[in-house]
């Protein structure tokens, strides 16, 4: 866990190569004893740790099926602590977001899609999309 936790801040202090303010690393989605409840992480790093604070909003949507329909839904109607649509996000080197969601009975999940505005220091932004089955971390 240690070894994780210090690649992890190497991986912050020499970031790959972006063309954006800002680098998604891909979310991570851990399933718990109710398979409808998961929690998540979300971390959001500069491209460059030497530039300026960012600011702005992240959204996380959510896309499967459910009852035969496509259905889309944004991280706030998953997440009973959050009441707005984004997280606001305002760091220099990384920010990272915890929480649980609970999907609607018989929602199946397909794709999950980040978004990333950033208001300052200059409006700019990256989306990024992952199937579900690719940001799935089962843990021992």
């Amino acid at each position: 866990e240690l070894e994780g936790e210090l690649n992890f801040y190497r991986e912050v202090m020499a970031p790959e190569e972006s063309d954006g303010p800002v680098r998604l690393r891909p979310p991570r989605f851990s399933p718990t004893d109710d398979p409808r409840v998961w929690e998540y992480q979300i971390i959001v790093q500069q491209s460059d740790p030497s530039s300026a604070r960012n600011a702005g909003d992240l959204r996380l949507r959510l896309f499967g099926v459910m009852a035969g329909e496509t259905v889309e839904l944004n991280l706030v109607d998953l997440d009973a602590d959050l009441e707005a649509d984004a997280l606001g996000i305002n760091f220099r080197y990384f920010q990272r977001f915890d929480g649980v969601i609970r999907l609607p009975p018989g929602f199946v999940p397909e794709r999950v899609e980040i978004e990333v505005v950033i208001a300052k220091p200059r409006p700019d932004g990256v989306l990024a999309a992952h199937d579900w089955n690719d940001v799935i971390v089962y843990t021992p």
